[in-house]
């Protein structure tokens, strides 16, 4: 009797393991399952609806989306940069790419975006505290 307990046991434990293992994934799995980046083109309609702007507001909205998209790729490419010098880089791109934008939507749609994007933000981060 004790033996067929101790079996049980151990055989409910091992699905145990087995469940938690299938949840979380490999990384590999994880990254292929990961939602991909919109575009350029579908960031720009995505905000142009948003934002309701002009059609040449969108075109120079793709058109920085594009470039933003190029120094993102050369980054990654750069990785073995220090961990302060990236943020450093990538916060000073930030800055510059919002100037850009602020340019070219104004500055009642500039803050309206940023509000948003804000929002997206602090929901992310909630997330991921809550992992």
């Amino acid at each position: 009797m004790v033996g067929a307990l101790f079996l049980i046991s151990v055989a409910s434990h091992a699905q145990n393991q087995k469940n938690v293992s299938d949840k979380e994934g490999t990384k590999k799995e994880m990254r292929q399952n990961a939602p991909q980046r919109m575009s350029a083109e579908n960031r720009a309609e995505y905000w142009a609806k948003e934002l309701n702007l002009t059609n040449e507001e969108k075109g120079k909205i793709t058109e920085l989306f594009k470039k933003q998209d190029e120094t993102r790729m050369q980054q990654r490419s750069d990785m073995q940069k220090s961990r302060e010098e990236r943020q450093a880089f990538m916060e000073s791109q930030r800055k510059a790419n919002d100037a850009e934008m602020e340019k070219i939507i104004g500055k009642e749609k500039f803050q309206k975006y940023d509000s948003i994007r804000s929002e997206r933000m602090q929901k992310m981060r909630d997330r991921m505290k809550n992992r």
